[in-house]
């Protein structure tokens, strides 16, 4: 009875995943001015109890008073998400979340292309841990829709990922 109440949720998780990334295809975001250090101490502090019981260091590096335009549902997803999958794929040592705001010439050439009244900068939150990682071949692929990677028996020693939103002063 178990192992079948495991393939439910396991089968309703998919589901709901599969519906999440039909709405997001279809759907436009709603962004509104957010802050951004807030929202990602709280939404990292939900997965706390998980990373302890996973007997794994948690670090949060996350500077203050970082907002933002956003569409605060799909940033809690994609917080969550990274956070979550580094749970999964590590089996020892830590994970850091960190939000920051960095200098990007690339991107701020690219942003500044574009005609806007404020200078834009960015924001970059990584998800890092010393989690199996992904393999060399796998990486070029990874921002496909539903590509997995496969277990593979060799992985890196950490994983490191990274988004970055612009932001306008």
């Amino acid at each position: 009875l178990q192992i079948a109440m495991n393939n439910v949720r396991r089968l309703q998780h998919l589901t709901n995943s599969l519906l999440d990334f039909s709405r997001a295809a279809g759907m436009t975001a709603t962004l509104v001015p957010t802050d951004l250090s807030c929202l990602t101490i709280v939404t990292a502090e939900l997965f706390r109890p998980l990373v302890e019981k996973s007997n794994l260091k948690y670090f949060l590096d996350v500077a203050p008073d970082l907002v933002a335009m956003v569409d605060v549902e799909m940033f809690v997803k994609v917080v969550s998400n990274l956070i979550f999958n580094a749970v999964k794929y590590t089996t020892f040592g830590t994970i850091t979340v960190s939000l920051k705001s960095e200098h990007n010439a690339q991107v701020e050439d690219a942003l500044l292309a574009n005609p806007h009244p404020h200078h834009p900068s960015i924001i970059m939150l990584r998800v890092s841990d010393t989690g199996i990682g992904i393999s060399e071949a796998d990486l070029p692929f990874v921002m496909d829709r539903f590509y997995r990677v496969r277990q593979q028996s060799s992985h890196s020693s950490s994983g490191d990922t990274a988004c970055s939103v612009a932001t306008c002063d």
